[in-house]
């Protein structure tokens, strides 16, 4: 059928060549978008670099004396965050928040411990990056130690002595040691301590029947020092 005998309403359906050129250009880049969207999936959201602690551990002797801590970003684009964050365990503490140098991608923090002796971690971390992570202790002041591993006697309700001394590692030396006794055992309770030797002494009574227990020598910042004791009674 000629042209000029096409009934208008079909003639308004038919699509001219024009628009067909024209949905096929705003078309064809939606298609590249398409096939390119399968090769940014597939090359992974690989992280953008690494935070590292520049030790493996730090210490104190002292919960007044602050552990200053340091690090450093590795970014792969060369581009640091603006700071990490910092996560103490539950007996320390520490600022939140680092500063990242910029210029290097170096960090620093302090944290100090809030019990004594005690040992913890403390996270570094940032958005993306790989975190982090060292170990926190507050070493024990000094050693209290007894000078035999046990004592023993065989009579009913004897007394005897019992002696120790404190090594220190740090601070000044305490004014005495608090002795726990096991059960059927009973003595002094606080035991005075040499400042110029750092020994001490203290008097046990026996049961009146056989009985092993540990005797600990204790004060708040020292290592804990123990002995066993046992009555052999016949």
């Amino acid at each position: 059928m000629p042209e000029d005998d096409v009934p208008p309403a079909d003639r308004a359906a038919e699509p001219s060549r024009r628009g067909v050129l024209l949905g096929a250009a705003w078309i064809a880049p939606v298609i590249a978008v398409a096939v390119a969207a399968p090769t940014a999936a597939a090359s992974g959201g690989s992280t953008p670099g690494t935070i590292s602690f520049d030790s493996a551990s730090y210490s104190t002797f002292s919960l007044a004396v602050q552990m200053p801590i340091t690090g450093r970003v590795s970014a792969v684009s060369g581009v640091w965050p603006a700071s990490v964050a910092i996560l103490p365990s539950a007996t320390f503490g520490s600022l939140r928040t680092a500063a990242v140098d910029q210029s290097s991608g170096t960090f620093s923090v302090t944290a100090w411990g809030t019990a004594q002796p005690k040992v913890g971690t403390i996270i570094a971390s940032a958005v993306g990056y790989t975190s982090a992570v060292a170990t926190l202790t507050v070493l024990p002041l000094g050693e209290i130690t007894f000078d035999s591993s046990s004592y023993s006697v065989n009579t009913a309700s004897a007394t005897f002595t019992v002696s120790g001394r404190i090594s220190l590692r740090s601070s000044t030396m305490p004014t005495n040691v608090l002795l726990l006794f096991p059960s059927g055992f009973t003595g002094t309770v606080v035991a005075p301590v040499d400042h110029a030797t750092g020994g001490f002494s203290a008097s046990v009574t026996g049961p009146a029947t056989s009985a092993t227990g540990t005797l600990r020598a204790m004060q708040s910042g020292f290592a804990t020092g123990e002995t066993t004791l046992t009555a052999s009674v016949a």
